[in-house]
C-alpha cells in the first residue's frame, strides 16, 4: 500500500489525538479504583508514543517524496 508523506503525517496526528484522549482518562481510572484499566491504558499510551515517535522520526529523516511504501 502506498501512503503520500502528507497522508501518513495526517495519521500520525490523529494517533497523538487518541494520545491525548486515552491519557485524559487515565486519572478517572486511577481514582476509580479500575486498576487494569489504568495499567492497560499506560501499556496502550506506551506503545502509541513509541510508534508516533517513530514515525515522526523517519518522517523528519527522508527527503521530500510523494510516497511512502507501508509494509
Amino acid at each position: 500500500m502506498a501512503l503520500t508523506v502528507d497522508q501518513v503525517r495526517s495519521l500520525v496526528a490523529s494517533l497523538d489525538v487518541a494520545i491525548q484522549v486515552v491519557q485524559g482518562g487515565q486519572h478517572e481510572r486511577l481514582m476509580s479504583g479500575n486498576r487494569a484499566g489504568f495499567n492497560n491504558g499506560e501499556l496502550m499510551l506506551a506503545n502509541w508514543r513509541a510508534l508516533s515517535l517513530t514515525v515522526n522520526t523517519e518522517l523528519a529523516a527522508i527527503t521530500p517524496i510523494d510516497t511512502v511504501f507501508v509494509t
